[in-house]
């Protein structure tokens, strides 16, 4: 089986506040806790995967300073954009030999992937529309060659992962 947790950038500075706005320091520190609590909640990732946009890419690196210590592989790749295709990336998936994979990215891809995997059929309208905000993460499980309907198996939303890792500070 193969868990595919994916997890919503970080609020980006607004527009217009820098020459290339990108992840908030606010955005930072929410993922970094969020991490924080990943990891007290002793979940694992063999592989990181996200896009080489600004946004997206900061937050990615935010969790994985936090998850330092793991043996979690960094991949940047332009099929985890925003605007990818679900198959381009779920190809890009199945090529990966991992059990455990995070994908930072932002909406519509992460909202895209999730109906994708858990109707198990590709359309331009997604069959479930998932909310997920800023640096919120949800968690599928399939099996390996991901050509099945995915079990949504958690979610949990920033306000969530903010107090856990709260709590433990």
């Amino acid at each position: 089986m193969i868990r595919i947790h994916l997890m919503r950038s970080g609020e980006a500075l607004p527009e217009g506040s820098a020459p290339n706005p990108g992840l908030g320091p606010v955005g930072r520190e929410r993922l970094e806790r969020s991490a924080r609590t990943l990891l007290g909640l002793g979940l694992w990732f063999d592989l990181a995967l996200f896009p080489p946009d600004s946004v997206p890419m900061q937050s990615a690196q935010a969790v994985l300073s936090v998850l330092a210590d793991s043996q979690c592989r960094a991949v940047m790749d332009k099929r985890a954009r925003a605007s990818a295709s679900t198959e381009a990336l779920l190809d890009l998936l199945r090529q990966e030999q991992a059990r455990s994979i995070l994908i930072v990215s932002d909406v519509p891809l992460v909202t895209r992937i999730a109906s994708r995997m858990l109707c198990g059929e590709n359309r331009s309208t997604p069959l479930v529309d998932i909310a997920l905000e800023h640096g919120g993460l949800l968690c599928l499980e399939t099996e390996a060659a991901l050509d099945r309907k995915a079990k949504l198996l958690w979610s949990l939303p920033p306000i969530v992962l903010d107090g856990q890792a709260s709590r433990r500070t």
